[in-house]
């Protein structure tokens, strides 16, 4: 899907009443886990890498179809 507007990971601005802001700016809070890397490995950097991004919008579309859409229940 290229658009979270219905997706069960979306978590979108509300306003102080409780309705969808205006905006239209959410986050996705998919639950990513970084896997564990065997003991002959090492991240490069400081510590294990964090994922970067997740801010998305009701009002446009993802480039790409997202692999882990799921319709809200």
């Amino acid at each position: 899907m290229k658009n979270c507007t219905e997706c069960k990971w979306a978590l979108w601005d509300t306003t102080a009443t409780g309705r969808l802001h205006p905006g239209g700016g959410g986050f996705c809070k998919y639950p990513y886990k970084i896997p564990a890397l065997p003991q002959a490995f090492y991240w490069m950097g400081h510590g294990t890498p964090e994922p970067l991004g997740g801010y998305i919008n009701r009002r446009t579309d993802l480039q790409d179809h997202c692999t882990y859409y799921a319709r809200k229940e």
